[in-house]
Order: structure tokens, then sequence, then C-alpha cells
């Protein structure tokens, strides 16, 4: 080693010291390495983090068409009674019998309850529209609509009973009493039948 010449000397430093073709393909490779796995991580965070979001979303709509269908049996329970009651209450006054005591009490009870729950159905039908189901929101609002309109003509009959016509108008109220609440109760299951697709709609997206 005390031999050699400064010339040697400074030629084994240039020979360690210098970087070949090889040194720079490891370390163009090595860097390409890093950035390729800082890249995946970043794309499997991002979609992680989407699916997690889009997955809260979903569980929020289910929730909200949960609230929908809450609301849409109350107002179709509402309408049952309803209208089961008001047919007794009907045949009662074709028989010429008195409406009164706990049965009268019943029949209150079964008109304030579908009225009281008409917001129900507004409110069924303004969540599934929110929620994109805008068919399934008009049946709701048809249901309803229909429903108010037999209530109206069942009470109409009720306030007529005493005028020259009246039993004749009470008449053809029962005559088609069956078909009219069997159109209704159409209806109602066409509603529910359209809320229980739009469930498998929400959940096909997740």
């Amino acid at each position: 080693m005390d031999n050699l010449t400064y010339t040697e000397i400074k030629k084994l430093i240039e020979i360690v010291t210098d970087k070949g073709v090889f040194d720079y393909v490891s370390l163009i490779v090595s860097s390409l390495v890093t950035l390729i796995a800082v890249g995946m991580s970043y794309f499997f965070f991002k979609n992680h983090s989407k699916q997690i979001t889009n997955e809260k979303v979903i569980e929020k709509e289910v929730e909200k068409l949960y609230e929908a269908v809450d609301c849409l049996f109350e107002f179709c329970n509402a309408v049952d009674l309803y209208l089961s009651m008001k047919e007794k209450s009907l045949e009662r006054l074709k028989s010429g019998k008195s409406i009164d005591g706990s049965f009268k009490d019943k029949v209150d009870a079964a008109t304030d309850g579908v009225f009281s729950n008409f917001r129900n159905a507004h409110k069924a039908s303004f969540i599934l529209r929110a929620l994109g189901e805008l068919e399934t929101s008009s049946k709701v609002d048809m249901y309803r609509s229909d429903a108010i309109q037999l209530r109206k003509e069942i009470y109409i009959v009720e306030l007529n009973i005493m005028k020259p016509d009246g039993i004749t108008e009470l008449n053809k109220m029962l005559k088609n009493y069956a078909i009219r609440t069997s159109q209704l109760n159409k209806q109602k299951d066409e509603c529910l039948d359209a809320v229980a697709q739009c469930k498998k709609r929400i959940k096909s997206v997740a």
C-alpha cells in the first residue's frame, strides 16, 4: 500500500466512486418501485374511502326508505279500519238503526284516525320523491287521493241521508262499496310492492 504512487491511488478512488450504468438503473428502479407503491396505496385508500362513503349513503337511504314504509303502513291501516267501520255504519243507516254508544265511538275514532294519518301518506310520498323514486311516490299520491275522494263521498251520503233521495244515494254507495274498497286495496298492494322494489334498487347500488 505504501508503494502505491499518487496516480495509482487517484485511480483507485475514481474506481470506487465511479457509478456505472448498473448503479443508475438500480437507483431508477428503486425510485419507480417506491412511486408505484405510493401510488397503489393512494389508489386503494381512495377506493376504500369511496366505498365506505357509498355504504354510508346507502345506509342512510335505506333508513329513510324504512321511515317511508312506516308512514305508509300507518296510513294504510288507518284507511282499512275506516272503510271497515264505515261499511258497518252505512249498513246500519240503511236498516234504520241508530249509530250510538261504543259503536259510534269506534266509528268516530276510525274517522279521526284516517284524517290524522293523511300527513303520513304525504310524508311517505315526499321521502320517496327525495330518494328519486318518483314513480312509487306518484302511486302513493294516487292512493292517498282516491282514499280522500271515497271519504268525501261517504261523508256526503251521510250528510244527505235525511233528504228525499238520501236513501237512494246510500243504496247506490253500498252497491259499489265493495268495488271501491277493492280498488283501493289493489292500489295499496301496488304501493307496497313498489316500495319493496325501491329497497332492491338501493341495495343493488352497493
